[in-house]
């Protein structure tokens, strides 16, 4: 299957009225998880992410400045009244994960 890449960028706000904004921006709170290090919280393209939900691949490359990650997608949080995306979470894969 086709590895998918979504471009991020890092988080600096956090909490419900900063994660509420980030949604109405068409950005996506988000999460990587490595292990041995601590979680990353990152925003990606609401609709990168959407287009690629539809079929999620087993593994999505995250683009961060140039520099690559091979992720899994650990968990997805759906508003499901409202049809959107709330949270991602990411797992890196490979190197010591």
């Amino acid at each position: 299957m086709e590895n998918k890449e979504l471009a991020v960028q890092a988080r600096s706000e956090f909490g419900k009225n900063a994660a509420r904004r980030a949604r109405k921006a068409g950005q996506i709170p988000a999460v990587i998880y490595a292990a041995g290090s601590e979680a990353r919280p990152i925003y990606i393209d609401a609709g990168d992410f959407s287009s690629i939900a539809r079929n999620l691949p087993e593994t999505v490359t995250l683009v961060d400045d140039g520099k690559k990650l091979t992720v899994k997608v650990q968990e997805v949080q759906v508003n499901q009244l409202k049809n959107h995306y709330l949270h991602v979470d990411f797992q890196l894969v490979g190197a010591g994960n």
